[in-house]
This record gives C-alpha cells, structure tokens and sequence, in this order.
C-alpha cells in the first residue's frame, strides 16, 4: 500500500523500524549466545567468589544464585527481543497495523521497567548503601585465610583481594586493620603466624598462581608502604559498579531514545496505513475507481 497521505514521514518512519529492529533482533542473538556460553561454562557458578557470596542475602535471595541467575536472564531477555523486533519488523515491512499496535505498546512498557530500573540503579550505586557495607563486614569476618585454607570464604576472597587490587573489608592502613578490627577468622586462628598482619594475598606481589604458597614477611609482618593494597574491597566493589554504571546509563540513554523514535515512527506508519484505508473506501466521487490507493479517473458518460 502506498503511503501517499503523509508522503516522507511515512516512508522514513517504516525504514526506521525495518532498520532498528533488524538490529534488536541481532542484539537479541548476541545476548542469547552470551548467556548460553556462560551457562555452559560452569567454572563461573562453581567459581569461590560466587560460593561466598551465596552467604549474603538480599531480599531473601542470596547474592551468588542472583548472580548465577543473571545468565539465564539474559537468555530470556534475548529471547524476548527477538520477538519484540520480531513483531516490529513484519507490522512494518508489511504494513500490519495490529502488529505495530502491539508493538507500540511493548514497547511503552519496556520503557517503563526501565525507567524504574534506572532509578533502582543509581540509588544503588550513587547513594549511601550502609545494606552492603554491612554484607561485606559480615562476610569478610569468616575469612580464615591461612595458605592452603579452601573454605568458600578464604578462596572467594583471597580471589578477589587479587582480582581487585584490594584487601580487607574497609582500606587497611596504619591506624585500621579489618583482620583485628572485624576479629576474623584469621585473625583469632591458632595456625596464624602471631607476626603477620595481613595474609600474603593482601600483598602486591601475589597473583592466582603464587598466593598460595609464597611469603614476603616485609610485606605481610611490617606492612612496610607499598608492599600491599590500601584499598578496601567494598570501595574497589563500588568503584567498579560507578565504572559499569557510565556505560550502563548511556546504553539506558540510546534505548530510550530509540524508543521512543520507534514508537513515533510506528504511530505515524499507523495513521499512514488508516489513511489510506479511508481513502480506499471513498465513493462519493463516482468519477473515480479505487482500488487499493491507486486512483483511476472514468470517462465522463455525455451524450454525443
């Protein structure tokens, strides 16, 4: 059907839809083959740090099954908008106004879970969050990380004091030592050396591959300055959520505006299609045969 009645409008609005849903749809089979990667792979869900944080709860939902949780999310999350672009792209390739309808209103519902999400979001990550200062406090005071230690609390956080250059619940320094502070494990454990401050993990120089068996007293007996990590593990956890969420808000921002640009580009594609469907059933020129939008003028009947 031709789109004669709004002209150029029209035909971008239904070239924009084609274009932008042929995109979520492959955004859609990105996020299925990522999800189903880490799904497959199990070192993720079987990972220490995962098994540790299976100890705090939020909402009664501990932390790792949540985490674990996501990758199946993401699957049906792919799944989703797959279907989503799925009904977009056909109501627009072939000018199917019930499927533009719904798609519309996917679409406003969509944008209002992630409005609230986004909201969610940056009180989590910019506001005051004592709920997970507390969780880390509480968790970190079962670390008992002798070297050899394979409980989940020692390995998931020696993982991370590694992995996020930090050490301790709250950053270690002359005048605080989480260790003593939070009476650890560690700390009150008869196999710890009475010398050491601090486990070898804490120290600059261990990676996964040495953290286990190598010693370096000037580091973990006198602390001597920059031989450790200062930096606690709760501001690197913060840090990195600040650093996710810059990306995080400006994909938020782009998927809005999509939106919205598609929602307005399917209401003028559906006023299109009316149109013409008005125009199709117009008889009060009898001069004039339609069928479809094409307009073929009759011959005047005039006696000769």
């Amino acid at each position: 059907m031709g789109v004669r009645g709004y002209g150029a409008s029209a035909k971008f609005g239904q070239c924009f839809l084609i274009c932008v849903n042929i995109w979520f749809a492959l955004l859609g089979v990105a996020m299925i083959v990522i999800g189903v990667f880490v799904r497959l792979n199990r070192g993720i869900a079987d990972s220490k740090v995962i098994q540790m944080l299976r100890n705090a709860t939020l909402g009664g939902l501990n932390l790792g099954d949540v985490i674990v949780a996501l990758s199946a999310m993401v699957i049906v999350i792919g799944v989703f908008t797959m279907l989503v672009s799925a009904d977009g792209g056909i109501g627009a390739c072939f000018r199917k106004r019930g499927l533009l309808v719904v798609y519309i209103v996917i679409l406003v519902i969509i944008m209002l879970i992630e409005i609230a999400l986004f909201v969610v979001w940056c009180k989590f990550t910019y506001g005051t969050n004592t709920w997970l200062k507390e969780q880390f406090n509480n968790l970190f005071r079962y670390y008992n990380g002798i070297q050899g230690a394979t409980d989940a609390f020692s390995e998931g956080w020696n993982l991370m004091f590694i992995l996020l250059d930090c050490c301790g619940s709250s950053p270690i320094s002359s005048m605080r030592n989480d260790f003593l502070a939070l009476q650890t494990y560690w700390w009150t454990s008869p196999n710890r050396l009475p010398q050491d401050q601090i486990p070898y993990s804490c120290c600059k120089e261990s990676n996964l591959n040495n953290f286990r068996f190598n010693r370096n007293v000037f580091c973990t007996q006198t602390a001597q300055p920059g031989t450790y990590r200062t930096r606690g593990c709760y501001e690197a956890f913060r840090k990195l959520l600040t650093d996710v969420s810059g990306g995080a808000i400006a994909v938020i921002v782009l998927l809005l505006v999509t939106q919205v640009l598609a929602i307005i580009s399917a209401i003028i594609l559906i006023r299109s299609i009316d149109a013409d469907k008005r125009g199709s059933l117009d008889t009060t020129n009898s001069n004039v045969y339609r069928k479809g939008v094409h307009e073929i003028a009759m011959p005047d009947s005039k006696p000769r």
